[in-house]
């Protein structure tokens, strides 16, 4: 009889924390679903103007093709830390002069693609596990009120493709 009841303690707490994990994927999912939803909408903005550069061209499909992979957030932090050590050594990480300039020149269009960037690096968290978890906690956790910056951080994120044995054969 006592081993019944362990028994069905255990049921239940293995019930509940099923649930507890598959409410929280769904709202992960959810999450990321909005994120890139935003982002692609942003993205056919950008493509459709004329003035978009290449560079920035480049960028969106660089995100779009990382978006998905569980890798990518891993790989973000291992950028973000080395670009920190970088400024740290006095290397400079700014936007390259075609996008500074695009920003710059087309202010409309510059935060569209603030913000296309911003939702393109957090939906690539959602599919992270702790790791992404982790980068939106400590990083991105204004990426809505700082679209700005995460232009900044979108164009270092592209350095993946250098450092990274298997983004490269990707």
């Amino acid at each position: 009889m006592m081993a019944s009841a362990l028994f069905a303690v255990a049921a239940f707490i293995a019930a509940v924390l099923w649930a507890y994990r598959s409410r929280r994927k769904l709202s992960l999912l959810r999450a990321y679903e909005e994120a890139m939803g935003t982002f692609f909408k942003d993205a056919d903005t950008l493509l459709a103007a004329e003035e978009t550069p290449a560079e920035v061209v480049d960028m969106i499909e660089f995100i779009s093709d990382k978006a998905a992979d569980p890798r990518a957030a891993t790989e973000f932090l291992r950028v973000l830390l080395r670009r920190r050590r970088e400024m740290a050594e006095g290397e400079n990480g700014e936007l390259s002069r075609a996008v500074a300039s695009f920003v710059e020149g087309y202010p409309q269009l510059g935060r569209v693609f603030g913000r296309a960037m911003a939702r393109g690096l957090l939906a690539m968290t959602f599919k992270g596990g702790l790791t992404g978890t982790f980068v939106r906690r400590l990083v991105l956790f204004d990426a809505k009120k700082h679209e700005d910056r995460t232009q900044d951080l979108a164009t270092n994120f592209r350095q993946i493709e250098a450092c990274v044995p298997h983004a490269q054969a990707a």
